[in-house]
């Protein structure tokens, strides 16, 4: 009699390991698609055409391109690569964003000090891709570019871009119609490497009128630094950044 319930007790926990495994295995999908969603906004309105969308903007050293898979709500993935810019930087920058939008939901996250030309291509490329899953027409050019187109090189003003050398820097540049015309710089790059640097990008930039400019040895960081800063303040101000990247 004990062999006999002994063998009802083996058969029964066999037949709820098999059962459990079963249930296991057919839920799996679901189940790893449900914990990778852990931490992440969701959304439950249908916005999107599921699928996988590509668009690209002007980074600081080339095309950021963003692709974006979406379902009928939500972000499910999203890759990010620009081939030009620094790995240091803007690399990094791309890591950064990357992981703060998918969790969000949303391009409405802090840009990367010290990359905000990374950053904001990097908003504008998964925006573009966001607006073609939601059937959307591209925007048209701002405001400001097209009177820049029409009126010259520039939209004439002073405008402002947080960079990041060794240490953070504010660079305030001030644009004519057709040429850049001052540039200040606050910063507390060291004395000696990073500090000089400052200066003379300064007056290479003002001199060549472009950003076609080679950075110093030693202060790339520096160097870098100062020519995101005036390439932003020109993109504020409607200018063609490629142009500038390109003028001798």
């Amino acid at each position: 009699m004990k062999k006999d319930d002994q063998k009802v007790k083996l058969y029964t926990g066999l037949g709820i390991m098999i059962v459990a495994s079963v249930v296991i295995i057919g839920c799996s999908g679901p189940l790893y698609s449900s914990l990778s969603k852990i931490g992440r906004v969701q959304n439950t309105e249908s916005i999107y055409t599921p699928g996988t969308y590509e668009a690209e903007a002007q980074g600081f050293g080339g095309a950021v391109k963003a692709q974006v898979t979406v379902d009928e709500a939500n972000m499910t993935e999203l890759t990010l690569t620009g081939e030009g810019e620094t790995p240091e930087l803007g690399g990094a920058a791309m890591a950064s964003l990357q992981a703060e939008i998918l969790k969000n939901q949303t391009i409405e996250v802090d840009s990367v000090t010290g990359a905000t030309i990374t950053s904001g291509a990097v908003k504008e490329a998964v925006s573009k891709a966001l607006s073609a899953a939601r059937g959307e027409e591209a925007e048209e050019e701002t405001t400001e570019a097209v009177q820049a187109a029409t009126d010259g090189l520039f939209n004439p003003g002073t405008y402002t871009a947080e960079v990041r050398g060794m240490n953070p820097m504010t660079i305030t540049v001030t644009f004519e119609a057709d040429k850049i015309a001052d540039i200040q710089v606050e910063h507390e790059e060291t004395a000696g490497i990073g500090e000089p640097v400052v200066g003379s990008m300064t007056e290479a930039i003002l001199e060549g009128q472009g950003l076609a400019i080679d950075t110093v040895s030693g202060a790339t960081l520096t160097s870098n630094a100062m020519l995101d800063g005036v390439a932003e303040c020109a993109r504020q101000a409607g200018a063609d950044v490629d142009a500038l990247k390109a003028k001798p």
